[in-house]
C-alpha cells in the first residue's frame, strides 16, 4: 500500500494485516527523473518570457473553475499588470468552452499549437494549452501554480508534477485523489488550500509580493519529492519475493 491511511484501509476490509506492506508511491519516483533545467530555458524563450514575469499557470482544469481563475487572475493584474497566465483544461475537447470565457472576460488569447509553430510569439496575455503531454513541462515555467478538479468536487490533480520543479502548489479543498501528495506538501509548508477566490488571490499577491518565501517553499516541495523516492524498488522487491515462493 502506498500510506498508512490505505494499510488501515485494506485491512478493515479483511485483509491479513501481516501481509499488508507500506511502501510508497511509485510516482515519486518517474516524477523526480523527468525535470530537465534545459527545458523550463526552452519554454521561457517560447512564452517570451521577460526574467521577473509572473506566470500563473492553471493545470488540469474542470469545467466551472476556469470561471473562477479568470476571476483570481484579473485581480492579481491589477498588481502585477505583465503576468501571463496558462490555462490547461484537463480535457482538450473543451477548449472553445474555455475560449469563450476569456474572450467574454475582454481578454486576448493564443493557443498553445499556434505558439509551437516557427516563427509565432506571444503577443497575448493568455495562453490556452489545445494539446497532450505538454502540462508538466509548462510547469517548470510557472510562478503561481494551480492544480485542477479540486475547486469542483473531482477529487484534485497531482500536486507533485508542479512540486518536482521545486514549486508550491494551490489547489482547491477537493483533494480526496491524491492525499498522500497533499500531506507531503502541507508538512512542508509547499501546498496551499485555496477555498474561494478571495481566499487565492488574497495568498497568491502575498506570495508574488514575497517571491524569495515563494521559492524557498518551491525547494522544499522539489527536496520532499525526491527523498520520498525508492518506492518503485520496494514494490519490485515484493513482486519477485511472491514470485519465488
Amino acid at each position: 500500500m502506498i500510506t498508512e491511511e490505505d494499510a488501515h484501509r485494506i485491512v478493515s476490509m479483511g485483509a491479513d494485516p501481516k501481509k499488508v506492506e507500506i511502501n510508497g508511491n511509485a510516482k515519486y519516483d518517474l516524477l523526480a527523473s523527468q525535470t530537465d533545467p534545459a527545458v523550463e530555458t526552452r519554454l521561457k524563450k517560447l512564452l517570451c518570457l521577460k526574467p521577473s514575469q509572473p506566470v500563473f499557470v492553471a493545470g488540469s482544469t474542470r469545467e466551472g473553475e476556469e470561471g473562477i481563475l479568470l476571476e483570481v487572475y484579473e485581480k492579481i493584474l491589477k498588481n502585477f499588470p505583465e503576468t501571463v497566465l496558462v490555462i490547461a483544461p484537463r480535457h482538450i475537447m473543451r477548449t472553445s468552452q474555455v475560449e469563450n470565457l476569456v474572450r467574454q472576460q475582454g481578454l486576448e488569447y493564443q493557443l498553445w499549437t499556434d505558439l509551437v509553430r516557427p516563427g509565432v510569439e506571444r503577443t497575448a496575455p493568455v495562453v490556452i494549452v489545445n494539446a497532450f503531454g505538454d502540462l508538466f513541462k509548462i510547469y517548470s515555467v510557472g510562478t503561481i501554480i494551480f492544480c485542477g478538479a479540486s475547486l469542483v468536487p473531482l477529487g484534485g490533480q497531482n500536486p507533485l508534477e508542479p512540486a518536482v520543479w521545486g514549486k508550491m502548489v494551490f489547489y482547491g479543498p477537493s483533494m480526496e485523489d491524491f492525499l498522500d501528495a497533499r500531506k507531503l506538501l502541507e508538512k512542508e509548508g509547499a501546498g496551499v488550500e485555496v477555498k474561494n477566490p478571495d481566499a487565492f488571490v488574497e495568498k497568491a499577491l502575498f506570495f508574488l509580493h514575497h517571491q524569495d518565501e515563494l521559492r524557498e517553499r518551491g525547494g522544499r516541495a522539489g527536496e520532499a519529492v525526491r527523498r520520498s523516492q525508492g518506492a518503485s524498488e520496494r514494490h519490485a522487491r515484493v513482486i519477485a519475493r511472491l514470485m519465488r515462493s
